[in-house]
């Protein structure tokens, strides 16, 4: 059996404050901050096209090789299916939030 990615969590592999410290404190880095930035994000035009990006994902690609055609398929549908109650004109807009890390090199 294959073992998980170290990055599994991908892009959320720094989505806790302790851990964006810990790491630029690891790297010499002083004064270091992390503020909550929340606002709407796009996806995409329309349902499908987010599901596109979501799906070439590094962390998703990976955590997806090997698992049948089916069963992706049936998740593409699934996730474009809770994608469609998001779409707008503008296109399909979620909420998020990320943290804006700031530290000082001493």
């Amino acid at each position: 059996m294959r073992k998980p990615s170290p990055a599994q969590q991908g892009m959320m592999s720094l989505s806790d404050p302790a851990r964006i410290q810990e790491v630029l404190t690891a790297a010499g880095f002083i004064d270091v901050t992390a503020t909550s930035v929340e606002g709407a994000v796009d996806w995409g035009r329309e349902a499908g096209e987010a599901v596109d990006f979501f799906f070439a994902m590094g962390p998703v690609r990976f955590n997806l090789e090997g698992v049948h055609e089916e069963v992706a398929e049936k998740a593409r549908a699934q996730v474009k299916a809770a994608l469609q109650p998001y779409a707008t004109p503008e296109g399909v807009r979620l909420r998020g939030a990320v943290w804006l890390a700031t530290a000082t090199r001493p």
